[in-house]
């Protein structure tokens, strides 16, 4: 720099002198210190400008907008699967139950006193005849009767509001067995030929 100023210096020199003009005595020290304190405040008004300057920029500027921060896309949710529908199974058609019929109950059937029949006639070897009959008008009640072989001389043995029936003679012709209800139910009696001691 101190050369930039010599050369300045000297460069005003010859200038003067082409002009006819005698060139004053320069203090060469003098104008260097001169030039390097004029240079140190042109430096300092340059750097006080640029200062000015970018402080003035700085206010003029407008104040940085921040930024929008990203906004973060929705992830993609996957799609479900689809679930097979299960197809419908056809329920099945109720079969009808068959009915059972109730089996009727056995209804005790009342015991009847068996009415008798005439039985055949049974013939000792007396020759006479024994029978049972309803001859004496009463339909509901059998009597025992003896008759000789050839229907005569019709003898009543019994007489008695109960049955007597199945009358059968005894091997000697004596006595004979009948059926009778006399006692409340049916039993076998025995009697004399004549129809005395019933027993």
């Amino acid at each position: 720099m101190v050369r930039v100023i010599v050369g300045i210096g000297a460069l005003i020199a010859a200038t003067l002198v082409a002009c006819g003009e005698s060139a004053p005595e320069v203090n060469t020290e003098a104008t260097v210190e001169a030039a390097v304190a004029a240079r140190i405040d042109t430096q300092a008004t340059i750097q006080a400008g640029i200062a000015a300057g970018i402080q003035a920029t700085a206010e003029a500027q407008p104040s940085p907008t921040a930024m929008p921060t990203n906004t973060l896309a929705p992830t993609a949710t996957s799609r479900p699967t689809n679930t097979p529908v299960p197809t419908a199974t056809s329920r099945p058609t109720n079969t009808p139950v068959p009915t059972t019929t109730p089996r009727p109950t056995n209804t005790p059937v009342p015991t009847t006193t068996p009415r008798p029949t005439n039985t055949p006639a049974s013939t000792p070897p007396t020759g006479r005849i024994v029978f049972a009959s309803t001859r004496d008008g009463n339909r509901r009640n059998l009597e025992i009767y003896v008759m000789n072989a050839d229907g005569s001389n019709v003898t009543r043995l019994t007489n008695h509001p109960e049955v007597d029936w199945s009358p059968a003679w005894s091997p000697d012709g004596r006595r004979m067995a009948f059926t009778s209800g006399r006692d409340g139910n049916l039993e076998i009696y025995v009697m004399n030929a004549d129809g005395s001691n019933v027993t």
